[in-house]
Order: structure tokens, then sequence, then C-alpha cells
């Protein structure tokens, strides 16, 4: 008789179903009318919930927003290690290519909250409890290859974290403008290695 998997208690399952409603109902609420629109009443329209069990689980936007970008994060995260991971024993030039090429379909996979993240970036506003770890893993991630490029010879080691970092801002850039236009953030991949390694020309 195989052994009996315990399954979460069905308040626990309904309690995690309704927040991802509202993250969800957020995410689409912020780009449809913007971030300045994850406000409680057209958030739970959306989630299908009443305002009162809203405010059960998040008491302002602010926390929403907060809840959201921490959730997201976490289900990036494992997709960007995984892109570095899988990367690691390649050459150099191959393993920027093919880790920039997955992070891009990473991003892509998560458009709707980049979109989001780029607005609260725009207003400059200071979300509380923001979760940041996605650009300092992204960071570190560059880092780690530029720096193996130096150990290889292949770039001067004082200047490894410099390049690193005009690569990660070259891509924050290309992201920006991207989100911007529409236009899939996987296209530019090739691209913005070429013209790192490469120049212009």
């Amino acid at each position: 008789m195989a052994p009996r998997v315990k399954s979460l208690p069905l308040r626990r399952q309904q309690r995690s179903h309704i927040i991802e409603a509202i993250l969800d109902a957020a995410e689409q609420v912020a780009i449809e009318t913007g971030v300045d629109g994850i406000t409680i009443v057209p958030i739970a329209q959306r989630a299908g919930v009443a305002v009162g069990t809203l405010y059960n689980y998040f008491p302002n936007g602010d926390a929403i927003l907060a809840a959201l970008f921490k959730k997201r994060t976490s289900e990036l995260l494992p997709l960007v290690d995984a892109a570095v991971t899988s990367t690691e024993k390649l050459p150099f030039e191959q393993r920027l290519r093919t880790f920039v090429a997955r992070l891009l379909v990473a991003y892509q996979a998560h458009i709707n909250f980049l979109r989001v993240a780029g607005q609260v970036d725009r207003r400059g506003s200071k979300t509380k409890n923001r979760d940041n770890r996605l650009a300092d893993v992204t960071a570190k991630a560059f880092d780690d290859i530029l720096l193996d490029a130096a150990k290889r010879k292949f770039v001067a080691r004082e200047r490894a974290l410099i390049y690193s970092r005009m690569l990660h801002g070259a891509l924050r850039a290309m992201l920006v403008w991207r989100l911007g236009d529409g236009t899939s953030l996987e296209v530019d991949a090739d691209v913005l290695v070429d013209t790192f390694l490469h120049g212009m020309s």
C-alpha cells in the first residue's frame, strides 16, 4: 500500500490561491492603468474578491506591490541561477552569449512584471520592502563571467568588474527601451554581446 501524501490543509490552499489571484490582478491593473492604479478597489474587483477579504491579506496597495516584487523575483531567480550553472563550463564568449540569451528568455516569460518594475523605477518611488535580489544576482553573474574571463587572460583583471558593470548597464538600458516599444526581449541578445565584445564595427 502506497504511503499517504500529506496535502496542504484546505484553508492554506485557499489562502494561497487568493493571494495569487490578488497579485495577478495587481500586475494587470498596473499594466492597464499604471502603478498608481494599484489600489484596493480595482485589484479586488479584478481578483474577484470582496474588498474586505483583500484587507485580510494586504493593508494597502504598497503592500501588494511589495508582495508582487517578492513573488515574481522568487519565480525568476531559479531561472537566472539555471542560466548561470548551465553555462559555467563554456568558453568565455560562448558562455556570455548563452547566459545573456537564456536570461532574456527568462525575462520575456515575466514581461508584465518587468513592465511594472519599469514603471516603479521611472516613478522614482521607493517601494517599501521592494525585493532587489534579481538585479543583485544578475550583476553577480556578470561579475563571475568577467572575472573568469580575466583568469583565462581574455580580459585584464583590473578591468573585469568595470566591464561587468558596463555590460549590466547596457542590458538594463536595452530592457527599458524594449519594454517601451513592445519588441520581444530575446531579439537583442546577440547584438548586445557583439557590441560589447567587438564594438559597433
